[in-house]
């Protein structure tokens, strides 16, 4: 049985094939985190579509050192740690993997209804990918802040325990089962064209710089393109790259959906409306 049936819809599309993403050097970068990482799993990890693709999924290192989630992560097989040493042991060998760069403070941030990154801060995978001469995918999921409602307010405070790996997420899902996800929710998760980056050993903050400004425009494009396509023309995509630290939408560079239309977005990804997607 697929347990993507649990939801009302959850699905993989590939708009560039899944001969797009090479059987080594891919790194699939999936935003945002949620609660608790349904579009990573279900369209990632466990997903049917990408069975035959030789990857190693890699989640924060604390999850993999729990007492039971972590005999769970191991016992799955190809989840592992993304602690840095893991990750350049891995990307030394050539293996994909699937990250979720905003980490915890993707989650922290996460509100119902409203699609929020964090990424701004986020280098390190660029870095990576550029000693070790990776092909990165943006890959976005849409629904995903639909999964649990949670408590985004005392933002500040939230991510300062960040600082010292705490995962400071308090939500509520499902009303019989409130650790578990809403079941009512759409979930689409789009992987987008690989960007090749170029093998440099030692990196500079320039490089990294320059390249990860690359990999931010690339995810905003692929969420905008996916939007027009879709037909929602007047849905504002904005990324925030302000430094104030006031309010919790300059904390990170966002995808700011309007609220008044973000609840169109759902029914209009019907697949069987926009067979192109695939």
């Amino acid at each position: 049985m697929d347990p993507r049936c649990y939801y009302d819809h959850c699905e993989l599309h590939l708009p560039h094939g899944v001969e797009d993403i090479k059987n080594e050097k891919s790194m699939l970068c999936y935003h945002p985190h949620g609660a608790l990482c349904v579009g990573f799993s279900w369209n990632g990890a466990h997903a049917p579509e990408l069975k035959h693709i030789p990857a190693k999924w890699l989640v924060v290192d604390v999850l993999m050192h729990a007492p039971l989630f972590g005999r769970i992560l191991r016992w799955i097989g190809n989840v592992g740690g993304a602690d840095a040493g893991n990750m350049k042991r891995l990307m030394k060998e050539g293996t994909n993997i699937g990250i979720i760069p905003g980490g915890f403070e993707d989650a922290t941030i996460m509100k119902k209804g409203s699609e929020r990154i964090w990424l701004k801060k986020r280098k390190g995978f660029i870095k990576y990918a550029l000693r070790f001469g990776y092909r990165v995918h943006p890959v976005y999921n849409f629904g995903e802040c639909d999964t649990f409602y949670t408590f985004h307010w005392l933002a500040k405070l939230r991510m300062k325990l960040n600082a010292f790996k705490i995962p400071a997420v308090f939500f509520f899902g499902n009303v019989f089962m409130p650790l578990f996800p809403r079941t009512n929710i759409n979930m689409h998760t789009f992987i987008g064209k690989a960007i090749e980056l170029p093998k440099i050993d030692e990196p500079t903050k320039e490089d990294v710089d320059k390249w990860h400004k690359t990999y931010c425009d690339a995810l905003q494009v692929l969420v905008l393109v996916l939007l027009l396509l879709l037909g929602l023309v007047l849905v504002k995509v904005k990324v925030n790259y302000s430094s104030k630290p006031s309010k919790i939408s300059s904390l990170c560079p966002r995808l700011n959906l309007n609220s008044t239309l973000h609840p169109t977005l759902h029914p209009t990804l019907h697949p069987t409306l926009h067979p192109t997607l695939h």
